[in-house]
Formats: C-alpha cells, sequence, structure tokens
C-alpha cells in the first residue's frame, strides 16, 4: 500500500513535466561501465522500430528451422503452440531428418523455404545458428527469433556480433538470442519452446490490457501471472533475451500506438539505447500509455548476476533511474512495488496532481505515514475548511478531524463513518486519492467498513481508492472478498 501512494503520486508529478534527456550531465555520471564505449555496448541490427516488430507479433507466415518430431522437443512444441492457437498462416518445418508430419512436408534445407517468410523460428543449438542465420537472410525471411543459450550470457559476445552482423546486412529483425520467446493474446501468436499450450485470449472487452517486455522470460511469466490475480489481464508478453537484435526501446515503439494496449512494463537489465528508449516511452506516456521499469542493478552482486543472465553490460544505476524518471517513467525496486503500480495505473490511467488522503481508525498510523510521506517527498494535503467542520460534528469530541483521518474506534459502533470519512478526503479538491488503512475486527464489521467505503469511492470514480487492511495474515471472510473483487478494490 506505501508503494501505491508513492508511485501514484510521482507519476502524478511527473507525467506533466517534460526535462529534455539533453539536458541531464550524464557524462559526470560514467553512464558506460569503465573501460567500455557505448560503440562496445550497442551493436545496431536489422530492421528496428515498431515496423521490425510486425512480423514477430502478426506473422502471416512461420518457418520453424530445425524442427524434430519427437514428442516433447523444442521444434515440436513450438509447431503444436501454432496448431493450438489456430494460427491461420502457412507453416514450413525444416529439419534434417525430413519426412512429412500433419500432411507438411519436412524440408531439409532452409534454401527450400519460399521467399519472404515472415517469421522463422530457431530451434537449434547455438552451433547451428549462425548458417541458419545466413541462410535466412539469403531467403528474405523476415525476422527471426532465437531460444537458445550461449552467446554473450557465457561470455561468447563474438559470437552474438557474428549473428548480428548476418542479421543486419540481410534486413533480417533478429529477436534473441537466449529468449523464452513470446506470446500475442490479442491474436492468439505463441512463439514458445518450454511446453504446447492454448493460450487464453485477452477478452475483447474495455478492460486495461498490459504489454509486458521482459530480458527475463522467467520473470514475464512471474509478472503475468501476479497481474492476472489483480483482474489485470496481458495482451502480450515478450522475452528479450540478450537484444542482440531488436530490443526494449524497439516493443515500446509498436505499443505506444498499439490499439489494444493501455500500459507497459518492462524488465531491463541493460538499457542499450538511451535515447531511443526514452523517445518511444515519452511517446507512449503522450498518447496515455503508462510504462512502468524494473532495473536491478544497484549493487555490485546484482550487476554480476546480470552479466551472467543475459550478458548485459550494467552501467551505472542512479544515472539511468534519473534518466527514466525525468522522462516520465514509472521506476520501481521489486515485483511487489511493480504489480501494486501497474494496478493502479491500470485502473487510474490519468493521474491527478494531488497528494494523498488517508483514512484509519488508528493515531499512531497517523504518525507512521507523516514520518513515510515525509520521507518520500509527498505532500499530506490538508483537509479543506469545510470538510473539517463536518467531521467536527460527526466524530467524538476528543477528536482533531484532520488528513491523515484518525475515525477512533467510533466505526466499530457506527460502520456509515466509513462512508462519511472517505467521502471528505475524495470530495476534497486538494485531495486526488484516498487510502483506507484499518483493523478487520470480525468478519461482519469488515463487509460493512468495505460496503461503505465503497458507497462513498463510487461518488468520485475518477480518484483512486485503495483499501489496506491490517494484520498481513488475518485472512478476509467470503463475502468480503466476493464484494472486493466484484467492485474491483485496489
Amino acid at each position: 500500500m506505501k508503494q501505491v501512494i508513492a508511485f501514484w503520486h510521482f507519476f502524478a508529478k511527473n507525467t506533466v513535466t517534460e526535462i529534455s534527456y539533453g539536458s541531464i550531465p550524464v557524462k559526470k555520471h560514467n553512464l558506460q561501465p569503465s573501460g567500455e564505449t557505448m560503440s562496445d555496448i550497442i551493436t545496431v541490427t536489422g530492421p528496428r522500430g515498431a515496423a521490425a516488430v510486425v512480423p514477430f507479433l502478426r506473422p502471416e507466415s512461420v518457418a520453424i528451422i530445425g524442427f524434430s518430431s519427437r514428442p516433447g522437443s523444442a521444434g515440436q512444441n513450438a509447431y503444436k503452440n501454432f496448431l493450438l492457437n489456430d494460427f491461420a498462416g502457412d507453416i514450413h518445418l525444416v529439419g534434417r531428418s525430413g519426412g512429412d508430419i500433419d500432411g507438411r512436408t519436412i524440408l531439409t534445407e532452409i534454401d527450400e523455404l519460399p521467399e519472404g517468410v515472415d517469421l522463422a523460428i530457431f530451434t537449434l543449438p547455438a552451433a547451428g545458428a549462425t548458417d541458419a542465420m545466413r541462410q535466412c537472410a539469403s531467403r528474405k525471411v523476415k525476422a527471426v527469433v532465437i531460444f537458445s543459450s550461449g552467446f554473450a550470457e557465457i561470455g561468447n559476445r563474438d559470437a552474438q556480433d557474428e549473428l548480428a552482423r548476418i542479421a543486419r546486412e540481410g534486413g533480417v529483425a533478429l529477436l534473441g538470442p537466449n529468449c523464452l520467446g513470446y506470446t500475442n493474446l490479442t491474436n492468439g501468436v505463441h512463439a514458445g519452446f518450454v511446453a504446447a499450450s492454448k493460450v487464453p485470449r485477452t477478452p475483447d472487452s474495455d478492460d486495461p490490457k498490459t504489454a509486458i517486455i521482459s530480458a527475463s522470460g522467467g520473470l514475464m511469466g512471474h509478472i503475468r501471472m501476479g497481474l492476472e490475480q489483480r483482474d489485470i489481464p496481458a495482451g502480450y508478453t515478450i522475452s528479450t533475451g540478450n537484444e542482440a537484435g531488436i530490443g526494449m526501446s524497439d516493443f515500446v515503439e509498436f505499443f505506444a500506438t498499439d490499439d489494444l494496449t493501455s500500459m507497459i512494463i518492462v524488465y531491463v537489465e541493460q538499457v542499450h539505447e538511451p535515447q531511443n528508449f526514452i523517445a518511444a516511452a515519452r511517446k507512449a506516456i503522450a498518447n496515455g500509455k503508462p510504462v512502468v521499469m524494473m532495473h536491478p542493478g544497484r549493487t555490485g552482486s546484482a550487476r554480476q548476476a546480470v552479466s551472467s543472465h543475459t550478458g548485459a553490460l550494467a552501467g551505472d544505476h542512479a544515472v539511468m533511474k534519473t534518466l527514466v524518471e525525468h522522462a516520465g517513467i514509472l521506476f520501481v525496486d521489486n515485483i511487489d512495488e511493480l504489480v501494486d503500480t501497474a494496478e493502479v495505473l491500470a485502473r487510474f490511467p490519468k493521474p491527478n496532481p494531488h497528494g494523498p488522503g488517508l483514512v484509519t481508525f488508528s493515531g499512531a498510523l497517523c504518525a507512521i505515514y507523516h514520518d513515510f510521506c515525509d520521507e518520500i517527498g509527498i505532500d499530506l494535503p490538508p483537509l479543506s475548511p469545510d470538510n473539517e467542520k463536518r467531521m467536527r460534528e460527526a466524530l467524538p469530541s476528543f477528536a482533531t478531524p484532520r488528513n491523515p483521518l484518525d475515525l477512533t474506534t467510533q466505526p466499530v459502533w457506527q460502520p456509515d463513518l466509513m462512508d462519511l470519512g472517505t467521502d471528505a478526503l475524495l470530495a476534497d479538491p486538494g485531495i486526488g486519492s484516498c487510502v483506507v488503512s484499518i483493523s478487520m475486527g470480525n468478519p461482519i464489521n469488515g463487509v460493512k467498513y468495505l460496503r461503505h467505503t465503497l458507497d462513498a469511492a463510487e461518488r468520485y470514480p475518477d480518484k483512486p481508492l485503495v483499501f489496506g487492511t491490517l494484520g498481513a495474515d488475518m485472512p478476509w471472510a467470503d463475502d468480503f472478498k466476493a464484494l472486493a473483487r466484484e467492485k474491483r478494490v485496489i
């Protein structure tokens, strides 16, 4: 809940601030690791930008290179993922053993492919990727995704650079290597090799749809499941791996104008091209699509872990954080913050610039909130005179109505005070959101507190309300959970 307050407030303040990238004294902070230049870090390869993303997410023809008919093999799983998800385009299979499957001939050479296939999926070991890339370039394949590891993440940067060079010179958009794949849940395109499954289509509704772009395939899955638990469907999940070709900035640029995407989440282990990434993120934010970013590397051991994961050369974390925050990107430090922040932004994409109001039953919590908000630079706006008078008349004589608002223990006997107290804060023109943090007491009272709080919140649909309960392990009553889910309480 604390993270929600902090990042909502940050978003409200920073999306109205324009600070140019060039105004930040990057060189003074050693953005590149010692001994490296930007040209050492960045290898620009092949087609770039939003157009290069299209054949990955919306292919009309697919080739699986390194296909094996052995059940459970990477090639078999990749093939079945297109079948199970009703891919309507052409599917070509290339494997050394030849033969046929499901009435499709398995070609033995890439040179036998028709020219101009949209997407080739390599289910090959690293040793075979270079020759396969060269042949795909000669057949004018538009895009290639490489799952295999064994490149920069283990120090084999020369092999990765050679792949990148061939792709660049051949006009091939390259995703990977060392990537888990991706899914377009809006169209049912699933390019993955771990298992074969039919993916759930994102509901065709006005619900927010999130694009998740992650250097880590495993973390990508954790984020998606965390959001789904909050009823926030993912429209796309992308694993970028080592980013030898297209990367974060290209996907962000694509989603910035994608009608099916309302928010973009990125997990980055290296910002390869800060200017392009920030420009793409600003475009998304200008189009009303918040960008939430997580990037490890605050410590030396974290930077070492990043290097061994995707071969990233992590630079100065503080400088990177400054750059992205000044662009209006929301920077989070952990997965809990990421999911909490994403939920608020999914429900309320247009921020209110005013600080939060807080409702509680505890004077001690009021003091704790003051400390917390002071430490992170959040202003707690005072109650307006009218709302202060209104609450003074409703509360016991010993209570002092202000923000944070302590309702004392009176709601135990008068649950409708939750409506009045929440209303006083949300109605106040100087307050932009409201956080309720209370002890539930018995299950019956908990449902009453929530219902009265929701009565107030529904009168102010443009102001976020966060309902938090004290006692992390205290179980919620079934009616409480049902009501909260029905009303989509944060």
